[in-house]
């Protein structure tokens, strides 16, 4: 259990710490994550509506997000190798 909660807040602070590097990484993840929560609408109100948006096809079309956070654990692994 704490492993678990370790390694995924690890490797969400190395996420965000790439994300601050480069402006453009997050412009297109914040495009990518409106396109897909919105669809035709231009505003989503609150937390309710963005959560009722993030539907499992939702989440499956974020191809750009799931190529970063693969990246960010290849770049920092969350659990290091030790030979």
């Amino acid at each position: 259990m704490i492993a678990g909660r370790d390694t995924t807040a690890g490797t969400l602070s190395w996420f965000l710490y790439v994300l601050c590097r480069d402006q453009r990484i997050q412009d297109k993840i914040a495009r990518e994550v409106r396109e897909a929560t919105t669809g035709d609408h231009q505003n989503v109100g609150g937390v309710q509506e963005f959560t009722a948006c993030l539907t499992e096809d939702a989440i499956g079309s974020m191809h750009y997000l799931h190529a970063a956070l693969t990246e960010t654990l290849r770049l920092y692994p969350a659990v290091p190798t030790v030979s």
